[in-house]
């Protein structure tokens, strides 16, 4: 019969030893990565919640100045997954609304159920599957003149 005991001068790993230790770093590698994806996508749409308070914003003080608020947009919604430069030129001027980084989402506002209420809207396919996030603010004005902003509502937001 066989001595299976190491000899002192001999050291190192078997393979089976080897190949448990490969199977663990494969397991962590493939979850690490699934939690990136995950923080990846909700980093990309940190875009749309700031440019969206900015716009909502912007249209407030359009309408405290000109007691209506004044449609934008649509702007090009940009291809999946490539951020893209937009110049914003007419009614986005009279908002004073721009910027100069590549955007994610092609954004709008648009009356709702009447001329004093609006909603500004972020739309963006953030995984290429053909579905769009649609991140949506609401700005009203009351009969006394006082103006609500909602919070955000998203609709498929992570795809």
């Amino acid at each position: 019969m066989k001595n299976f005991n190491r000899s002192k001068d001999k050291c190192g790993m078997t393979v089976i030893e080897l190949m448990i230790v490969l199977v663990t770093l494969a397991i962590l590698a493939g979850t690490s990565i699934l939690t990136l994806q995950g923080y990846f996508a909700r980093s990309r749409l940190s875009e749309a919640y700031v440019l969206l308070g900015k716009m909502a914003d912007q249209q407030i003080v359009y309408y405290q100045n000109n007691r209506s608020f004044i449609p934008t947009g649509p702007e090009n919604i940009p291809p999946p997954l490539v951020p893209t430069r937009v110049n914003f030129t007419g009614n986005w001027i009279s908002i004073n609304f721009s910027t100069p980084d590549a955007l994610r989402f092609g954004y709008q506002c648009y009356e709702d159920t009447g001329p004093d209420d609006f909603i500004c809207e972020a739309q963006g396919d953030q995984d290429g599957d053909g579905n769009p996030s649609i991140i949506q603010i609401r700005v009203g004005a009351g009969a006394n003149g006082s103006i609500t902003k909602s919070s955000f509502f998203s609709f498929d937001e992570l795809e």
